[in-house]
């Protein structure tokens, strides 16, 4: 059974108890998961991108269908935190429909954090869950492909590992020979278009033949990706079109650049320079504030730098 499988059954069950649930997701993990849930049986209202107006007026419609259908069910999604003070619920349109029902995750219970979950639904597999959750939380698809073992059969055995992100991080260094066996026509390379697909959203038609031209198109993705996905402000509009990977996908990027930091930091500052070179970024962003959680590229060190200084020279001791 995969991860989604597991929590949906957790949830289901839940909704069996309570019939109206909120799941509150500020980190957007579980939405795919919850809106599969909806059926004849099941409304599934997702309010994340309506007005406190729309999302009541949704949630009322179907609070009302409830009193006629005994058998209707409610969830409620919302991609942010649970309000916590007494003002926050008073100013909260869909608090009365969490009260009378059941909250996901429900406070103070550690079994509905994210990696207890993950261990719950796994725990053949614990030593694997736990080293995943090392590495920091990781996206629900690689949880999902754990669940797998032999999704990727050929992959696995030539990485000798089953996590997606190793494998990645070994098809990316050209100093390895573990990347040609990864590409290798066959079984291989058809596994490598739908782990590539599932795991960075490259389009599994466009795996191009070249594992030169493969790894060069990957370098550039996952860097821009982590470097957009952490920028105030977001990309400037001459590198809007440069491909990237979506919010969803966010923590697998991260992970497979954090393996490959901590495992070969020259062959990620080899490819970090010349992405950055590559798209000018340098110049892109001069003047721009690029400080986010994370330092993709050389430069925003150096930007960090001049900033540090200058709070300094201003006085400023923090």
């Amino acid at each position: 059974m995969s991860f989604s499988s597991f929590l949906q059954e957790a949830l289901n069950s839940r909704l069996a108890e309570e019939r109206v649930l909120t799941v509150y997701d500020p980190e957007q993990r579980y939405r795919a998961i919850c809106t599969a849930l909806h059926n004849a049986d099941t409304a599934v209202v997702d309010v994340s991108d309506c007005t406190p107006y729309e999302a009541r007026r949704q949630v009322a419609h179907f609070w009302y269908e409830m009193q006629h259908k005994e058998n209707l069910r409610l969830l409620i999604y919302r991609a942010e935190a649970e309000p916590q003070d007494d003002v926050a619920k008073r100013n909260d349109p869909l608090a009365a429909f969490a009260a009378v029902g059941a909250v996901f995750p429900e406070p103070g219970r550690a079994a509905d954090q994210y990696r207890d979950l993950a261990l719950a639904a796994f725990p053949h597999l614990r030593v694997d869950v736990e080293k995943l959750f090392e590495q920091g939380e990781p996206d629900v698809a690689v949880l999902d492909a754990l669940a797998g073992g032999n999704e990727w059969p050929a992959l696995s055995a030539a990485a000798n590992s089953r996590d997606p992100t190793v494998i990645i991080a070994w098809l990316l260094d050209e100093q390895s020979a573990v990347g040609e066996t990864l590409f290798a026509p066959g079984s291989a390379r058809t596994e490598l278009a739908g782990l590539l697909s599932s795991m960075l959203e490259f389009p599994a038609d466009h795996l191009p033949s070249e594992l030169g031209t493969l790894r060069t198109m990957l370098w550039k993705r996952l860097l821009v990706s982590e470097f957009a996905l952490q920028l105030p402000g977001g990309l400037p509009a001459e590198l809007e079109s440069v491909p990237r990977c979506s919010d969803a996908v966010a923590r697998t990027v991260t992970a497979i650049l954090n393996q490959i930091r901590r495992g070969n930091p020259e062959l990620y500052i080899d490819h970090a320079t010349a992405v950055a070179a590559a798209l000018e970024l340098e110049a892109a962003f001069a003047g721009r504030s690029v400080s986010g959680t994370a330092q993709t590229f050389a430069f925003e060190n150096a930007e960090l730098l001049r900033r540090a200084v200058g709070a300094l020279l201003d006085g400023e001791q923090d």
